[in-house]
């Protein structure tokens, strides 16, 4: 066993790497060293180290994530531990919005869009062309987590190559990139155990072989003269004495034979975000909006208009020809929840002062902005439409256009203008005008059952253009 940078240690104590699929590779060793040389690896944590085999061939590069020097009487050894370049994408939880539509998992996985910096992805052919409609959020997660919990929603897995020693390859498959399938002979296996695994109902097979070469983590093999075929899940090389073995953990290869993620890809947990409304002229007339988000630590991966999703936005009631339609301002803030696979925006922030008419909280009050008022006061309910008014309360009801007034009441209805008001009263009717009042019919007849008195300030005029009669017992003209 080589490991490059550690070529002047006397000899490695303990050696052993491991490799499993949908996770980081570790490795760890322990080697005697040169007293003098003790300081130089002192100062090695955070760099690469690059493992091969005795022949030279490269089985894993990775990070050294604690190195310790331990010092006696006799000897100066050091005890590394490795963990695979794939941790650099393990370190900073992440918060993004993939609001597109249209975009594909490749979309999703795009190293570039990601940032990825020494890290190559690549997708089955199956996830490179399947369009994944609802919003996708990483919400406080690394980059490799994310990319876990992807894998795990497509029902395949990751692979993390580790064997190069400028960069990582992460592949998301049913298995590794090397696909060629790698024969076994029965004379090349030392060992063998098989093993049954349950997960509540669930239950599996795999099987355990001992050789001495090494296969990469993920390769296809069948076993003697069998072609059924299996999938390597799990690697692990161990220096024993002196010589090295290697362990393989084997799962036989079905379609139907890799376990399964979450049914649709989701939130582990329900979260809810700010967004600002962009669009709210919903092409389906569904009442939904368009956001763009806005809190500082979320990145939005999809700020072009045609690229955002529309969301749902909550209403009192929905009923079956409309219910309530109060929708968001563009411009307005409001809160996006996500939770259980699916998101919705739920409630708009205040962003505004309110108006001085509107400042009394204890008053309920709906309105927009274009002077549509309604005030739920402590002693009435007022609609309010520009200047005009409808006034109710215990007693009475009003309504105002500008000068002009109607008010109700349990005892009279009053007809108002600036100058001429009209009264209808239990006990009568009353007609006040400043100027003129007129009355025009094919009939008009007024009868009093008690008296008739008619006055004039000044002077007075009948006048028929027909005959004139004018009856009584007495008559009195003068």
């Amino acid at each position: 066993m080589k490991i490059k940078g550690f070529d002047d240690v006397f000899y490695i104590d303990e050696f052993e790497l491991h490799k499993q699929r949908d996770g980081h590779s570790c490795c760890h060793f322990s080697a005697a060293i040169s007293e003098d040389t003790a300081d130089k690896y002192a100062t090695m944590a955070g760099t690469a180290a690059l493992v091969q085999l005795d022949d030279g061939m490269p089985v894993f590069n990775g990070i050294i994530q604690e190195i310790s020097i331990e010092k006696t009487y006799s000897v100066t050894s050091l005890d590394v531990t490795l963990t695979s370049l794939s941790v650099l994408l393990d370190q900073d939880e992440k918060n993004r919005i993939f609001q597109d539509p249209q975009k594909k998992f490749c979309d999703l996985l795009s190293a570039q869009r990601l940032a990825l910096s020494a890290c190559e992805l690549r997708l089955a052919d199956k996830l490179k062309t399947e369009i994944y409609e609802a919003v996708a959020v990483q919400s406080q997660e690394t980059d490799f987590a994310f990319i876990q919990r992807i894998a795990a929603c497509c029902q395949t897995h990751l692979w993390v190559n580790d064997v190069f020693a400028d960069k990582v390859i992460i592949a998301i498959d049913d298995v590794n990139i090397n696909q060629r399938v790698m024969k076994i002979e029965n004379e090349e296996i030392i060992a063998s155990k098989y093993k049954q695994q349950c997960r509540g109902k669930k239950k599996w097979y795999s099987q355990d072989i001992k050789l001495q070469k090494y296969i990469e983590l993920g390769r296809i093999v069948t076993l003697g003269k069998s072609s059924t075929k299996y999938v390597i899940t799990a690697v692990t090389v161990r220096k024993v004495h002196e010589s090295t073995e290697f362990t393989y953990e084997i799962e036989e290869l079905k379609k139907k034979d890799i376990p399964k993620g979450a049914d649709k890809f989701s939130l582990e947990k329900t979260i809810k975000l700010k967004a600002r409304v962009t669009n709210v002229k919903d092409p389906e007339h569904r009442g939904r909006i368009q956001v763009e988000f806005i809190d500082d630590y979320v990145e939005d991966m999809d700020r072009t208009e045609s690229k955002r999703a529309w969301f749902d936005y909550g209403t009192f009631y929905g009923g079956k020809r409309g219910g309530i339609v109060f929708l968001p301002d563009v411009g307005d803030v409001v809160e996006i929840l996500f939770t259980n696979g699916t998101c919705f925006a739920y409630s708009a922030l205040r962003q505004e002062a309110l108006d001085e008419e509107c400042s009394n909280v204890e008053e309920k009050y709906i309105g927009n902005n274009t002077k549509q008022r309604i005030f739920w006061k402590n002693n009435s309910l007022e609609l309010h439409s520009f200047e005009n008014k409808i006034y109710m309360d215990e007693n009475k009801i009003e309504l105002c256009v500008g000068s002009n007034q109607v008010c109700i009441d349990e005892d009279k209805i009053l007809l108002k203008t600036a100058e001429n008001e009209l009264v209808l009263q239990k006990n009568g009717i009353l007609i006040q005008a400043d100027s003129t009042v007129d009355q025009q019919a094919k009939t008009i007849q007024i009868k009093g059952n008690s008296k008739v008195h008619m006055e004039s300030g000044g002077s007075a005029t009948v006048k028929s253009n027909s005959s004139l009669n004018l009856q009584g017992r007495t008559v009195h003209i003068s």
